[in-house]
């Protein structure tokens, strides 16, 4: 609700198509990410950006952004499109908009969708526009693909030290049930024939010797 109602502090621009949309779209659930910058001294303001990510059922709300930002493009004094990227920008008197949209995957796509405006003379960190830089992207991929691989190795390893830790604990236990049922055997053969044995003690030591030929 407070998002759609920043779109009123932003100037009349000509691409209401595409605002529309986004209201829509956000009207129907989807978490909207707004960020508003103002002059300390005058309270006007001097950047704005409104961010959504969604998957797209059907891909319905896919194409009625590509249409709109079709339309919406001959109106633009920039227009950007490849490769399911998308960027128009607009000038008015206050300043700079600019409309970005990736689409990725088929079917139900994945889009991201993101509004910027920055008043003019604004100046100060310029942190959206490597959200669609394909090279950034790319880098951005290739990083996040080998984190993957190396989380995947880390455990793949970690998973061939349990199973080599069970194995070993595996084989002890086998021992340890051995040796005790060759001790039960023998306690009951020395207390049914007492007489094959010698027991004696030497350091605090019992010694238990089974006599010859018995």
């Amino acid at each position: 609700m407070v998002a759609a109602c920043l779109l009123s502090f932003t100037p009349v621009a000509a691409q209401q198509k595409i605002d529309r949309l986004m209201d829509e779209i956000e009207s129907r659930g989807v978490d909207v990410n707004t960020v508003i910058k103002r002059d300390k001294k005058t309270g006007k303001m001097t950047f704005m950006t409104r961010q959504m990510t969604f998957r797209s059922r059907k891909g319905n709300y896919a194409k009625k952004l590509e249409r709109a930002f079709d339309e919406e493009s001959r109106k633009a004094v920039l227009v950007n499109h490849s490769n399911g990227r998308y960027k128009l920008e607009f000038e008015d008197a206050e300043g700079n908009t600019s409309y970005y949209m990736l689409t990725s995957g088929k079917g139900e796509p994945t889009v991201k969708l993101c509004k910027s405006f920055r008043g003019h003379g604004y100046t100060e960190e310029k942190s959206y526009q490597f959200v669609w830089d394909a090279e950034t992207m790319k880098r951005y991929r290739e990083q996040m693909e080998r984190v993957r691989k190396n989380f995947s190795e880390g455990q793949k390893e970690k998973e061939k030290r349990v199973a080599e830790a069970r194995e070993q604990a595996a084989k002890a236990q086998q021992q340890a049930a051995k040796v005790r049922a060759e001790m039960d055997a023998l306690q009951r053969d020395m207390k049914e024939h007492p007489e094959r044995y010698d027991i004696s003690r030497k350091n605090g030591a019992t010694i238990i010797t089974r006599k010859k030929g018995m």
